[in-house]
Formats: structure tokens, C-alpha cells, sequence
């Protein structure tokens, strides 16, 4: 807003009319300059940039008229306007700076907390020209499922709010906004804010919505507690709990100071009204606790149990009531964790698990129902307080793992398929529940019940339940018989019940046993028992043929523990006697009851199922009251009991437990039980409540019973006048509430509905008046509803070959439904139809061998009361399955020998005898017959058989039975030859050793080529004369690197070539099918070269390892089968060849000086290449591969000898002019040599126009014709003569060698040398060519000089023929005709990629080497100093020598000797002191071709030189 100040004007000035506003950012109008008028003294400037310097100039302007002077002429006026003009004034410049948004409040914080409210403090926001008008405080709920928000608005000074209503431990997002007034201002005209100039409490502001409302956030939460969590059941026990949590967490000001565990039993403070209190059991613990046990608790009892969190509140958020008064401004809240519902565990008695027999791969275990409801304490009154378990089945583990599940009834079980020897460890598990978890279980597997068949249960699922309590037994251990002659095999034990015989026993313990194969070691039987009541152990022994024995029984209703132990005559055959168990059976425990519950009219009893043994079960309960019996006989399955009484009486009750076996009584009465009806103690005048005949005034009487329906009848009442009505009062077992109906008093009959089906009704008749008192009572009548009678329950009675008899009890009946017949099931079919006298059946028509399922169902007069069926009882009838029969190799080929398997036999069948026949196929008579045959014996035999097919069959004789079993009959004939393995033959490493053959060719071939480049390079420097000189050359350098690394690489060449050679390795494999299935293999032979190798294998061998020497160049291999026959054997088999070759020592060089006839590998000149490498090395050998010659040199002018002529021809006999002459130096017996000429004379059959061949055989003589025809013969067998293409002959030079001599100038000075002078001496053609060893090739040029001398390791004849190809161009001057040649590359590095596959590990250390840049600083390669080397040099030292893994190697040069004042240095390189990669040796000091340039060190013999030697020097 520009406001225009009204000053007073002086006298000349006049006012203006308008003013002009004009305005421009910055100091200069440049840009956005801007201009309004206005008439008013202010103008309101908007649509300004914020925080932005802008100039302001003011103009005031005045419209003025003039009147011309001569306006008064002219006649009309001018128009307006045209005589006026402006006056104005501008103002100074007025800068202006526009105003910015404040900046937000800073260091927002929480100063206090409760659970509902936040204390939020800041610092105040910095204005830039716009003035805060007021303060915003939001508070965002960050909790998705509870959205809310609370603002408050407060003046803007502020620096601290309450923020209230906010809910607990709940973290909100709190922004403190400063509003400013140009936030509405720049508010559009329709905006809600903007006409309200306020922001309603119920609006958020956005986070970017305005800059003018800058706001500051925090994220804070209330104070709060989160209570206790994941409560856990770690343990339980029968008494105790042991519980762990997480413990609670405190958010704020809130302080944690104590938890709380309370604890309740479920069912024993189950209030009557639900707003009575519960009192609960508790204890107080520290606020860092999380576990707790819980202990003196009730047996299978449920328990809440909840833990609350003792916490104390802040309430107050003014800071100076926090020191003072901290009880009146904070709380304590207790906060409780969701109720934990845990049960105490319950379990049993556990089981005892006895074994009653066992064999070699079985054992039968057998236990006693445990008993199911004991006493766990007393009550407040001082009475005995009794739990009632319920079975729910058994869980059998042996070794720690769960085998089976066993339903609820179950009490014996076998175990089968056991190892003889091994140790069983069996343990059987109770799986019990108390009523209350059962009442869960049935509705948890309600649906399961509903659609599965009582004997489909699966009780694996069923017993994996929490809910379970376990007592397992104690572990019993099994160990069955082994294997072995006079060991036992099975031992069983029985009870006979002989009572009547004396009155000290009760019967006899029959143990029964059987033993292993022969019993001729066996001395005697020990049998030893105890009882489980006194513990005696006794002894008693019988002879060694007795299978059996008896023990006396003294105690009845115990555990009698035999062992049958075999004594021997020896100690060899020591074993672990198992032990077996048999429980005495006796009388049933007298049950325990006690009172669950009394009214005046009635009491209930409980009690639970008695203790019972071997085998003798509870047939029903017998109630007595006051020693006298009440009511009918309970059924075995009651377990409660309902009795009407009379008030103020007193009862005495007692319970018997009847026995289901006649030969045993029931058990003794239960414990006296005590009950009085009236209300007060009990007095001593009272009398029992024995007369029960008294209230027979009223003569009621039961005249029908139906399954739902008791039918009464009082018609024989004489009618008194004062009855005004009756009332039928009666109650039952399962309902024991006492229901009644009033009748009119004219009624004499009446009929009870909705009865249960056999369930026992008291019933009785009560008369009252008009005033409703009693005037007479009938007797109560016990009266029992019909429903079926139970399931029969089957026995065998008899099971034999001809029948099966069955046996049952007769089923107990309930009310009038009477037992009227049987029906008898047979798999399912009514087979029979028996009346109700009938309790056993006989089965005639059954098959061996089959199942039969037997199944009775009781009948009654109505169809709809008759019994379930029976359980199954599956029988097997008596018989055998016939043994399958098949062949065995026989010892003769005119025989037929046959085994068999062990027939399937049912229980109690034997085998008496057994007979084999054989019959003729075609005519069906029989040939022969084995028999009787004893029942152990698996195998028999036919002899003398002719030629011929027979049928043979075996029969198979029981006892008790006159028929015969026979077997199927199989096809048979005598033996025949068999047929000739099938073989494969595969050569261990042949592969890998030509791959390493064929690398270390290659790197060989580098070798020669690395030095004779450096030695060419050596002497293009003139380091023979200045040493220094190689040192400082960078080629000869790496040259020697490089040279280093090949030489490594060859020697670990040479490492892994030792894997394969010197011996052959084959893998034979063969199959041998035969065509004849008659025929039975029983081993196999290998034959070498016509003779066995090793032993015979047997027929189950498919493979076997041959190793050969190498002394053979091959060895032909085949196999034969053998059959059972003696002398019987197959055809040999196709013949395999092995070549010996491939694994011979590598050759590729000999030296003639170390080069051995006869030698062996490994020994030294045996022809391996690392003799020669050692050899040149050791010595300083000159090179043996040159290569091209620097310098023309004839050949010497000589006769050798012709092998196949016999005489002496000139050595350039057969050279031709238009090609050139090759001369092949080789040695018969040499290996290196053998395989260059396989390759050398292939190529001259192939290259014969383009060369001339000759072949000079070294290192043999030919002078005598013996040796000269085993020179031929050599030549011959090895394939290598070509009398047209090749020359063969000898390195021996003709006598008359001195005429050539004599005109050899022998020194420099060209002194001659008369005839007479010089001895006539023999000459050898390698001394003059200085060939010092083979193979080596001279290339002769087609105008008659040497050209070429060298070497080459050719690892195949491709390699052989490029390289002769490629030197003949070389020496021709032509191309090299061969495409990708491996000499034109000339090829000195090392192929990384086939020594990663080869040699993967020297790679790494060689390879990589060779990388590295050879130069190093000066300081380092100093060739100056005596004492400097370098690691790169290891084959090119600067003294001449190396110290390497072989000693002291020359190389390439030797210093001359030092001078005086300046470093020692060694002698200059000569021809004579050359290393082995130039051209001088002692050896070659002879040749004519050995150039003198100074004169050596030692004296040396003066040779003389052929004439044709005009050249000193060919190097």
C-alpha cells in the first residue's frame, strides 16, 4: 500500500488531479516496470514477487487551460482541450521491500506426555515482514485402524500447548503452523477460509498447501502400557505349570511396577450367578520376570490364567506438580493379558509290557489294561476327591520311533519281520484323558466318528492330540536268536488251571521251545524262573533232547519270568537268553467307590474298572446295600449307579465285580461306603435301612416292556376313598433326576415313554389325598428297557483240514428282548441260520490256503432289537502252497539237479516228506524219481539222463492229510556248451598320453627353435666377443625367459608322461548271454596271447583290470565261459589287439654317447628324451637342430656300405640334380628312431619325383654278412624297404678313406700331408658330418652342398610330412606349399590353452610368468658388475653357467678374462667352448666342419678334412 502524505501546500502550488504510480524491481527500470493512477491519495499494489527490493515514483499531475490572445477574433471558440496542458511533479525514488513468509517454528518437541495428552513446545517462527496472527497445533492419529485428529488454535507468542483428547499409547504426527494474514489474503474471492478468515478446527492443512502458512512436524506417542504377551505353556506336570511371556512394555511416563499371575481352577470355582466374584489364586513378581511355574495344583484340572501388569500413571502435564504430590497427580492401572487356558496332566499307572513267546523274527507282547481312576487328594470336607481317566489307545515305539497305534481294547501285539540279534527297545504308551478333555475330543472329531467304520479308526491321527496325557512303560528290551546250529528258535509259554490238584498250586507254567538245526553240541536246559510276589529265583534242568517243561504255579494274579537257557559242551557258542513272561490270571481286584453325588430320594455311586488278569475280564457288578443285594446285575460298561433312598437313613454300600470265567470267583467287595440321608452328623441310634418290604401296600406291577416304553399295571389295589389322584415317580442310570405324572385316581394303568433302550428304570407308585399327603407308596420296581443284545464274541473251537468250528458265549440280553437264533456270516454271506440254543458252528466247504471271515449276529423277535455282527474272525484253512521249483547247476552234464523254496504253510501244518519226479516230455512216462525226500532238504538231483527234454515236478506230502501238493512243472534238458562272452576292451590313458605326446612335441620343437634364434641373434650382436652385449639386448632377454618356461614345461611334461608308460592298463568288460537257458555259467577266463591270465573269476564278474608289460609290441586278448561241467568251456571270444606302443618311453632324440642296446625303461638309455635334455645340459652339447646353414659345405666325398648290395657306392650316388637329397641318420634298435622312419619312409613313397632318400643306419656294423642279414631282416619285417625309392646303408666309411685324406689341408698354413705319413684309418660317416646322435636329417641342395641339418619331434605323420615340405622350400627358396604351416610361423610361444587342459596347474605359475615385461631398471641389469644377475637368465647366465635343478648348465657365451682395474670378466666365446645351442663339443672336434677361430684352451688332436671341405664354417 503507497500512501501520498497530505503536507500543506505553499501559496503557488495548486492541487492535483491525479497521480501516476510507476514501479520497477531493483534500482534501475530495466525490466517489469509497471505503472497505475489514481485520484486517491493511496494505491494498493499487488501481484508483487515476494522478498524482492522494488523502486516506487510517485507523479502528480494537474490538467491546466490557456485562452489564446486572440481568442476573442476568432468567432468560435476552440475546442476543449486544445488549450490546456499538464502539470506535474514527481516524487524522489521510494525503495520498497516486499515482505517473505516467516520462517517455520524450530526445535518442536515434546516437553510432557500422558496417555491422553501431549505437552508441545517450540521455538517461535522468525517474521521477514509478514506478521504472524496466529498458532496452529494438529495432532495426526498414525494408526490406520484407529483415523483421527485433534487441532487447537492458540495465540501466536505461544511456544508451548496442551494437546488433549488424544487416545493411549498412539503416536501422532504434531505440526505447529504459524498462519499469517497474506495466507488469506492470496485466497481466492470464493474460498471458505478466506470469508471466514479462519481455518475450522475440523480441517487439516495440507503439508505443501500455502508457503505463507509454514509449518514444523514431530512424530510423538502417548503414554500407555502394552499388557503381557504370548503366554506360553512351556511344561506341565500332574501339579505344576510352567508359563513364560513377554513381558509388558511402558510408553512415556508410564512406570512398570509389578506384574501380577492369577490363576483359577475352571471347573472347581465355576460361580452359580455370573456377577458373583471369583477369587483367584495369585503371586506378584518383578517387572523383568517372564517365567513362572505354578505349583500344588490339582491333577487334570483346566486353569485360567491371566497376568496383569501393575503400572503407575502420570495424569498431570504441569511441570511443577511432577516433584511434588506424586500420589496426587499419578494412578496405578493394573493391565491384563488375554486369559491363558492350560489343563494339568493326568497321566496313569503306566502298562507293563511282557513278551509271552518269540521266534527268529517275531515276538507277542501282552499288557494288562491299566487302571483308570485313582485318588489325587482330598476335599475341603476331608473325603477322598477321585479323577476317571478315559483310554483313548496305545502308542507302541521301538528304538525311540513310533511303530504303531493300537486301539483302546487292545492288550497283545506281535512284532514281525525282526533281525535275528538285533536289540529291540519296546515301549508302549498310554494314551489317556480326563472327562472333560474327552467331551473336547468328541466334538474336535465329531465328523471323523460319523464316517468311519469302528474297525476303519485311525488311531495315528486320533492319538496325535495335545489333549492326551501320556504314561509310557518301561522300556523293554527284545533280543530274538540268531542265526546258528543249538541255538534257540522259538519259546513259547501257557497256563493250565489245575487248582483242584493240591492246595499249594494253582497249576502249571508250560514252557515250550525249540531250537536251531542239529543239536549235538548241546548238553542240557536251564530253566529258570521267579515270581513277581517273592521274587525266588528257582532252577531246573532236563536233558537235551526235551523240547519242553512245566513250572508250578504258587501264586495267582502274578508275573512268572522264565529264561530257557541251552548249556553246551563247549564255550564257542555263547548267546543272550531272552526272557519270556506269562501273567497268572485270578480274580478281578475288588473295585474302589465312592459317592458322587446325594439327595434326599437318592444317592449316585461311582467306581472304576478293577485291576484284571490274564486275560479274565469283568462280566458285570453286583450293588450290595446293607450286605444284601440291590437291584439286577450291571452290565460290565456301567460305571455309575443311581439308588433311591429314605431321609434320615443309613446306608451301607458295597460293590462286587463278577468274573467272566467260571473257573475264577468274582472279586471281593469294594470298600464299605457310608451314606446318610438325613442333614446333621451322624448319630449312634440309628438304625439301618434294611426293611425293603414295607412299602408294599400299593401292589404295583411292570406288565410290558418295550425299547422305549414301560408298560404298569395297579389294578389289584383296592381303592381307598381318600386318594384324590397318584403320581408315578421314576428315574434311570442315565437320567438320574427323578421325573414324575399325576394321574386321576380312577387310573390302574400307565405307560412311560422316551425310555432309553436297555437302560435300568426305578419306578414308583405314590397315593396322595385332596391335602397332598402321602397315604401309600408302592415297592420300587427295577425295571431294565429292551435294546439288542450285545455282539456274540467268537472263538475257534477246532481248525483242521476238513472243518473249521467256531464258538461263542451267549451274548447278554437287556429287558424282553429275548435271544430267539443266530445268524452266521461267512466273508460277509449268511452262510447258516442257527436256533438260540446253538453256540457253535461247523464250516465245511472252505478251500486251502484261503481266508475265512466268521461273523454272528444275535436274533430276537423283533428285527430292529437283534444284535450287531461280531467282530471278524479271521481264519486261515489248514493247507500248503505248492514251492516253486527251478534249476541249479549240476556237476556232470548228464544230470539234472533241482531246488525248490520253502512251501507256505498255515499255522500248524507240517511237511512229512517230499518227492521229485522227472518225466519225459514227450511220452509222459516217468524217467526217474527222488524220494521221500527229508522236509529240511531244498534240493535234489537226477543222474545218468539221457539226451532229451524233461518235465520235472515236485510233491509235496503233509501230515494229516492224504493228498498231495504238486508244484507246476518246468522244462529241463541236460547241460550244453555255453556261448562265447561278448567283450569290450578300453586302454587306460591312451587318450591322455597322446594328448601330453602331442604338447610336449610342440614344446620341444619351441625349445630347438628359442635357441637356435637366440644363438643367431647372440652372434648378429657380437656378444661371442662382447658378453655385455646380451644382457642390454631386450630379444635375447625374453628369448632366454621364454626358454626358462619351456624348459619347466617340460619337465612337468615329463612328470605326468611317467603316469603312462611303461606298462598297459585295459579295462575288459563283456556281457555273456546265453541261448540255452539250460546252460549255468560259474566263471570266466581271460586269455593273453592264447594262455590264461591270472585266475578264473566267477560268473557274477562283468569286468575286470588287466595290467601288461611292454615287452610285447602287442598282446591279443579274448576270454572263454566256463559252465559247472568239468572241462566245459565256450569258443575263445573275438580277439581284441593291444598295441604296446603308445605307453613306450617318449623318444624323440638319442644321444650316441648315452644311448644304450638293451636298456629298460626307466633305466639311463632307454631311449626317453630326458636323458638327451639332461645329456646337453650337463655337457654344453652343440646343437642338434641348425637348420638352415649359413654357408655352403659339400658333402664329403665317401663310400658307404649298401645293405641289401653288399658293396661300397659313393655317397651322392643317387643324387639327382632337379631335387634335392635327404639323409636320414637313424639307429635300428633306437625308439626315437623306429618311429621317425614309419614316418620317413611313408613320405618317400609319397614324395619319391620331389626328392631323393637316403637311410644311414648308425651305431651297427654291416662289415661281416651275419650282421649285414640282420640288418636286412630289420629292414624287411619292419616294412621299410623300397628298393626304387629309398637307399639303405651304413655310416661306415670304404677303407681307401686315406687317399681322401691325404688331400685334406689339416691346418691353416696349407702344409700337405704326405700318404705315408698318415695310418690308414676307419671312419665313421657321423664323425664327419658331426652327427652326434638320431634321428637327425642333412638336406643336401640340388647343386650338391648341404643346406639344412637338423631335427624335428613330429607327433604324427601330418606334422612329419608339412615339416619336410616346408624345409625343402627352405631349402629350395620356394613358398612353402603347406596352408597354416607350423615351421612358417615359427612359433616360440607357449600355447596357454592346451596347457590349461594338460597342465593346468604349471599354467599358473609359468604362463603367467612368461607374461611379465623381462626389463627392469639399469641398477638391476648392470652387466658391469661381477656380482649382478637376473632371474630371467636362468639359461643364459652371464658367467656361462646356471645353477639350476640339474646342475650347471653352459648356454651361450663366456666372458674373457677380467682386466686389472676393472670388473673381472670371463673368457671370450670360442667355437671349441660353445654351449650346447652353438656348434662346437669335444665330441666334434674331429669334423671337418669344426672352424678353429682361436685356439682352445687344451690341447686337441689335428683331424684331417676331406677335400671337398673348402668352407671353414657352415654356422
Amino acid at each position: 500500500m503507497l500512501i501520498c502524505p497530505g503536507e500543506e501546500r505553499k501559496a503557488h502550488f495548486v492541487s492535483a488531479d491525479s497521480y501516476q504510480v510507476t514501479w520497477w524491481p531493483g534500482d534501475r527500470p530495466q525490466d517489469e516496470i509497471n505503472s497505475d493512477s489514481t485520484t486517491d491519495d493511496h494505491l494498493l499494489i499487488t501481484t508483487l514477487r515476494p522478498h524482492t527490493t522494488y523502486t516506487v515514483v510517485v507523479e502528480a499531475r494537474k490538467m491546466e487551460k490557456y485562452r489564446d490572445m486572440d481568442e476573442t477574433v476568432s468567432p468560435a471558440e476552440t475546442p476543449e482541450g486544445l488549450n490546456a496542458f499538464i502539470l506535474s511533479s514527481k516524487s524522489e525514488h521510494l525503495t520498497v521491500r516486499t515482505a517473505s513468509p516467516p520462517d517455520p517454528p524450530h526445535n518442536v518437541g515434546i516437553s510432557a506426555t500422558t496417555c491422553n495428552s501431549l505437552n508441545v513446545a517450540w521455538d517461535p517462527p522468525q517474521e521477514h515482514g509478514s506478521e504472524v496472527i496466529a498458532i496452529r497445533m494438529e495432532c495426526v492419529s498414525l494408526n490406520a485402524q484407529d483415523p483421527h485428529h485433534v487441532t487447537e488454535d492458540i495465540m501466536p507468542d505461544s511456544t508451548s500447548a496442551d494437546i488433549t483428547g488424544l487416545h493411549e499409547k498412539t503416536e501422532y504426527l504434531v505440526r505447529v503452523v504459524a498462519v499469517t494474514e497474506e495466507y488469506f489474503d492470496r485466497l481466492p474471492d470464493k474460498h471458505k477460509h478466506k470469508k471466514l478468515h479462519a481455518i475450522p478446527r475440523d480441517a487439516l492443512v495440507a503439508q505443501e498447501e500455502s508457503p505463507w502458512l509454514p509449518s514444523a512436524s514431530i512424530i510423538a506417542k502417548t503414554a500407555g502400557t502394552e499388557a503381557p504377551a504370548n503366554i506360553r505353556l512351556t511344561q506341565s506336570t500332574m501339579t505344576a505349570l510352567t508359563l513364560s511371556w513377554t513381558p509388558p512394555l511402558v510408553y512415556g511416563s508410564n512406570k512398570l511396577l509389578s506384574q501380577i499371575v492369577r490363576w483359577r481352577d475352571v471347573r472347581r470355582t465355576k460361580p452359580s450367578d455370573p456377577e458373583d466374584l471369583i477369587v483367584a489364586s495369585h503371586v506378584s513378581l518383578l517387572p523383568t520376570e517372564d517365567t513362572l511355574t505354578i505349583s500344588d495344583l490339582v491333577p487334570g484340572s483346566q486353569y485360567q490364567i491371566v497376568i496383569e501388569a501393575v503400572v503407575s500413571i502420570k495424569t498431570s502435564l504441569n511441570p511443577d506438580q511432577w516433584d511434588s504430590g506424586i500420589e496426587k497427580y499419578r494412578r496405578t492401572a493394573h493391565v491384563m493379558s488375554k486369559p491363558l487356558v492350560v489343563w494339568t496332566r493326568a497321566p496313569i499307572e503306566p502298562p507293563k509290557l511282557l513278551v509271552q513267546s518269540y521266534d527268529q523274527s517275531s515276538a507277542v507282547l501282552y499288557w494288562e489294561k491299566p487302571i483308570l481312576m485313582s485318588i489325587i487328594g482330598k476335599d475341603d470336607e476331608g473325603n477322598p476327591r477321585y479323577l476317571r481317566r478315559y483310554l483313548e489307545g496305545y502308542r507302541l515305539e521301538i528304538n525311540g520311533k513310533l511303530q504303531s497305534c493300537l486301539g483302546p481294547q487292545a492288550q497283545t501285539c506281535t512284532l514281525t519281520k525282526c533281525k535275528p540279534g538285533k536289540v529291540y527297545s519296546v515301549v508302549l504308551v498310554a494314551m489317556t484323558c480326563t472327562e472333560d478333555r474327552r467331551r473336547e475330543r468328541k466334538e474336535k472329531f465329531k465328523g471323523y466318528f460319523k464316517t468311519t467304520a469302528p474297525q476303519d479308526t485311525d488311531y495315528v491321527g486320533l492319538l496325535d492330540d495335545d489333549l492326551l496325557d501320556q504314561a509310557p512303560s518301561d522300556a523293554m528290551d527284545i533280543t530274538l536268536p540268531k542265526s546258528q546250529d543249538g541255538f534257540l528258535e522259538t519259546v513259547k509259554t501257557s497256563f493250565n488251571h489245575q487248582e483242584e490238584r493240591d492246595s499249594r498250586t494253582f497249576g502249571d507254567v508250560e514252557v515250550s521251545w525249540t531250537i536251531q538245526g542239529q543239536s549235538n553240541l548241546l548238553k542240557q536246559f536251564s530253566i529258570i524262573w521267579y515270581s513277581s510276589e517273592d521274587r525266588v529265583i528257582q532252577t531246573k534242568y532236563v536233558g537235551p533232547e526235551k523240547r519242553r517243561a512245566t513250572i508250578p504255579v504258587t501264586h495267582l494274579k502274578s508275573i512268572y519270568t522264565v529264561t530257557v537257557e541251552p548249556c553246551y559242551y563247549t564255550d564257542v557258542l555263547p548267546q543272550q537268553p531272552q526272557d519270556v513272561h506269562i501273567m497268572i490270571p485270578g480274580p478281578p481286584d475288588a473295585p474302589e467307590i465312592f459317592l458322587r453325588s446325594k439327595d434326599k430320594d437318592e444317592f449316585v455311586i461311582e467306581w472304576g474298572e478293577p485291576r484284571c488278569y490274564g486275560g479274565v475280564k469283568v462280566k458285570g457288578y453286583q450293588v450290595f446295600m446293607n450286605d444284601k443285594k440291590v437291584g439286577n446285575e450291571l452290565s460290565s460298561s456301567h460305571r455309575k449307579a443311581v439308588i433311591p433312598c429314605r431321609n434320615n437313613k443309613l446306608y451301607r454300600l458295597n460293590l462286587v465285580a463278577l468274573s467272566s470265567d467260571p473257573d475264577y470267583q468274582d472279586s471281593p467287595k469294594s470298600n464299605q461306603l457310608t451314606i446318610y440321608t438325613g442333614e446333621g452328623p451322624v448319630t449312634h441310634d440309628l438304625t439301618l435301612d434294611d426293611n425293603q418290604d414295607n412299602d408294599l401296600d400299593l401292589p404295583l406291577k411292570v406288565t410290558g416292556v418295550t425299547d422305549s416304553g414301560v408298560h404298569l399295571d395297579w389294578s389289584g389295589y383296592f381303592e381307598n376313598q381318600e386318594v384324590a389322584f397318584y403320581k408315578i415317580q421314576w428315574s434311570s442310570v442315565a437320567q438320574p433326576a427323578q421325573r414324575e405324572v399325576r394321574l386321576s385316581p380312577k387310573d390302574i394303568c400307565c405307560v412311560i415313554n422316551k425310555c432309553l433302550p436297555g437302560t435300568t428304570h426305578f419306578v414308583r407308585l405314590v397315593a396322595y389325598s385332596e391335602d397332598g399327603k402321602i397315604l401309600e407308596k408302592s415297592k420300587q420296581l427295577t425295571v431294565q428297557t429292551s435294546a439288542p443284545p450285545d455282539s456274540p464274541v467268537l472263538s475257534v473251537r477246532a481248525c483242521n483240514f476238513r472243518y473249521i468250528a467256531i464258538q461263542w458265549e451267549k451274548p447278554t440280553t437287556y429287558g424282553d428282548a429275548l435271544i430267539t437264533g443266530y445268524k452266521v456270516y461267512v466273508n460277509g454271506i449268511v452262510e447258516a441260520v442257527l436256533s438260540a440254543d446253538s453256540l457253535s458252528y461247523t464250516f465245511t466247504q472252505g478251500k486251502w490256503c484261503q481266508e475265512y471271515s466268521f461273523q454272528v449276529q444275535a436274533l430276537t423277535a423283533g428285527d430292529s432289537l437283534n444284535s450287531k455282527p461280531s467282530e471278524q474272525l479271521v481264519l486261515t484253512w489248514p493247507g500248503s502252497v505248492a514251492p516253486q521249483v527251478r534249476r541249479i547247476p549240476s556237476a556232470s552234464s548228464s544230470a539234472l539237479r533241482v531246488a525248490w523254496t520253502t512251501p507256505h504253510l498255515t499255522d500248524g501244518v507240517k511237511v512229512k516228506h517230499f518227492k521229485l519226479c522227472c518225466v519225459e516230455e514227450d511220452t509222459e512216462k516217468l524217467v526217474q524219481s527222488v524220494g521221500p525226500i527229508h522236509p529240511d532238504t531244498c534240493e535234489a538231483e537226477f543222474k545218468h539222463l539221457k539226451k532229451g527234454n524233461y518235465m520235472v515236478y515236485l510233491e509235496t506230502h503233509l501230515y494229516g492229510t492224504g493228498e498231495i501238493v504238486r508244484s507246476d512243472p518246468i522244462r529241463m534238458m541236460p547241460s550244453v556248451s555255453p556261448d562265447p562272452p561278448q567283450i569290450s576292451v578300453t586302454v587306460v590313458g591312451l587318450e591322455e598320453r597322446r594328448q601330453l605326446e602331442k604338447l610336449t612335441c610342440d614344446l620341444a620343437n619351441k625349445r630347438d627353435r628359442l635357441i637356435r634364434s637366440v644363438g643367431h641373434k647372440l652372434k648378429r650382436i657380437g656378444a661371442l666377443a662382447h658378453p655385455l652385449r646380451a644382457e642390454k639386448d631386450e630379444d635375447v632377454v625374453m628369448g632366454a625367459h621364454t626358454l626358462t618356461g619351456v624348459e619347466e614345461l617340460l619337465e612337468t611334461c615329463f612328470q605326468a608322461l611317467e603316469n603312462y608308460t611303461g606298462q598297459l592298463i585295459a579295462h575288459v568288460s563283456w556281457q555273456c548271454p546265453q541261448t540255452n537257458e539250460d546252460v549255468h555259467l560259474s566263471g570266466f577266463k581271460v586269455l593273453v596271447d592264447g594262455k590264461q591270465y591270472g585266475t578264473s573269476m566267477h560268473s557274477g564278474v562283468r569286468t575286470v583290470r588287466l595290467q601288461l608289460s611292454l615287452d610285447e609290441p602287442s598282446y591279443a586278448l579274448s576270454m572263454v565261459a566256463l559252465s559247472d561241467k568239468p572241462q566245459g568251456s565256450s569258443v575263445e571270444s573275438s580277439i581284441v589287439d593291444l598295441l604296446t606302443g603308445p605307453f613306450k618311453p617318449f623318444a624323440y632324440y638319442c644321444y650316441h654317447n648315452i644311448h644304450a642296446k638293451g636298456a629298460k625303461w626307466p633305466t639311463q638309455g632307454c631311449c626317453k628324451y630326458q636323458d638327451a635334455l639332461t645329456y646337453e645340459r650337463q655337457v654344453g652339447k652343440k646343437l642338434a637342430n641348425q637348420g638352415m646353414l649359413g654357408k655352403h659345405v659339400p658333402p664329403p666325398a665317401c663310400s658307404l656300405l649298401d645293405i641289401f648290395g653288399g658293396d661300397y657306392k659313393p655317397l651322392m650316388t643317387n643324387h639327382r640334380p632337379q631335387c634335392a637329397t635327404v639323409l636320414f641318420f637313424w639307429t635300428p634298435w633306437c625308439l626315437s628312431s623306429q618311429k621317425m622312419m614309419d614316418h620317413y619312409i611313408r613320405f618317400a613313397r609319397e614324395a619319391s619325383k620331389e626328392f631323393n632318400f637316403i637311410a644311414v643306419s648308425c651305431g651297427v656294423s654291416g662289415v661281416s654278412s651275419d650282421e649285414r642279414q640282420k640288418l636286412v631282416h630289420t629292414l624287411t619285417s619292419g616294412g621299410w624297404r623300397e628298393d626304387g625309392v629309398m637307399w639303405h646303408c651304413t655310416s661306415e666309411c670304404a677303407s681307401n678313406t686315406y687317399r681322401t685324406l691325404s688331400t685334406i689341408n689339416q691346418t691353416t698354413s696349407s702344409l700337405r700331408i704326405e700318404p705315408d705319413l698318415v695310418s690308414e684309418k676307419y671312419m665313421d660317416l657321423t664323425e664327419l658330418l658331426g652327427i652326434a646322435g638320431v634321428p637327425t636329417f642333412l638336406v643336401i641342395h640340388p647343386e650338391g652342398y648341404i643346406a639344412w641339418h637338423g631335427r624335428y619331434s613330429s607327433y604324427d605323420y601330418a606334422a612329419f610330412s608339412a615339416f619336410m615340405r616346408h624345409t625343402n622350400s627352405e631349402v629350395i627358396r620356394h613358398p612353402c606349399p603347406v596352408f597354416n604351416c607350423d615351421c612358417c610361423k615359427n612359433d616360440m610361444t607357449i600355447d596357454q590353452e592346451a596347457i590349461t587342459m594338460m597342465l593346468p596347474e604349471k599354467l599358473q605359475s609359468t604362463t603367467q610368468a612368461l607374461a611379465i615385461k623381462t626389463s627392469q631398471n639399469n641398477s638391476e641389469t648392470n652387466m658391469g658388475s661381477a656380482t649382478a644377475s637376473r632371474s630371467d637368465l636362468k639359461y643364459a647366465a652371464i658367467n656361462g653357467y646356471t645353477e639350476n635343478a640339474t646342475g650347471s648348465d653352459r648356454v651361450f657365451m663366456v666372458r674373457n678374462g677380467s682386466r686389472k682395474g676393472s670388473p673381472k670378466r670371463r673368457k671370450k666365446l670360442s667355437i671349441n667352448q660353445r654351449p650346447y645351442s652353438a656348434s662346437a663339443a669335444h665330441v666334434l672336434q674331429g669334423s671337418p666342419y669344426l672352424a678353429k677361430v682361436v685356439r682352445p684352451s687344451s690341447p686337441t688332436r689335428a683331424r684331417n678334412r676331406p677335400v671337398s671341405a673348402k668352407l671353414v664354417h657352415y654356422m
